[in-house]
């Protein structure tokens, strides 16, 4: 009874408060002293961006680099972006700048958008392979395979601000009505869009992970859910063998 006035009481402020945006980060939460480790060199190269907008929509604009160093670099962008959005840079970068590939013509690049000027300036910093979508694309695959059933499991749900760090401002207790091995179904009233990353934990267990938002549906109640990916874990046998298996239609 007192989890359920919780998250009674936690959606009810939800929906005082208004949407609550999060920010795309797929860094862990890191020091200041590990933000800024190469000082940038004036260079201005092609450059090709590509991305997601908050409803999935996929862009691309060719543009030119402001400066760069083996650990970001400056674009001048003209298309809306989100501090804490990761977008795929493809540029001539100089071999002792890459992390990889040196000899081919465009290096290819996963960044995480770091500021945003007025006149379109965007600072990145390049993700390492650990940090990008690519090393989680395999996982979905296998982890998609797995058994789904149908919930309750009452999660908290917190965002990653851009600095990478957990913003305590901006999460809710929830509930999780389709949960797999890999993933779930969370009903949310936050501000979210596919390919942000959330903190997902569930409410009274050990059970952490990142999750990836791969959709947004709104169910025949009105409400939105989230459709997640863990990125760090599996979900446990514990919960999973706690619910119950779907109706065949």
């Amino acid at each position: 009874m007192a989890i359920g006035r919780s998250l009674s009481r936690a959606a009810a402020g939800a929906q005082r408060r208004g949407p609550r945006l999060c920010y795309r980060s797929r860094a862990n939460p890191v020091d200041s002293d590990d933000r800024r480790r190469h000082n940038r060199m004036s260079l201005r190269l092609p450059v090709r961006a590509q991305g997601y907008d908050p409803d999935g929509s996929p862009w691309v604009e060719v543009t030119t680099s402001a400066d760069a160093s083996p650990g970001g670099a400056a674009v001048e962008l003209q298309h809306p972006v989100r501090v804490g959005q990761v977008v795929q840079l493809q540029m001539p970068l100089p071999r002792r700048f890459r992390a990889g590939d040196p000899l081919s013509p465009a290096y290819r690049v996963y960044a995480v958008v770091r500021s945003r000027q007025p006149d379109g300036r965007t600072g990145f910093r390049f993700l390492s392979d650990e940090e990008s979508p690519r090393a989680a694309a395999p996982a979905l695959v296998e982890r998609r395979r797995g058994e789904r059933r149908d919930g309750p499991v009452l999660l908290v749900v917190r965002c990653i601000a851009a600095d990478g760090e957990l913003d305590a401002r901006r999460g809710e207790a929830t509930v999780a009505d389709n949960v797999g091995p890999g993933g779930a179904r969370v009903k949310t009233s936050l501000s979210l869009a596919r390919g942000d990353v959330v903190w997902v934990a569930e409410a009274g267990g050990p059970f952490r992970t990142r999750a990836e938002v791969r959709n947004i549906t709104v169910g025949r109640d009105g409400v939105a859910r989230a459709g997640v990916m863990f990125l760090d874990g599996q979900t446990p046998e514990r919960i999973l063998s706690g619910l119950v298996e779907p109706a065949a239609n």
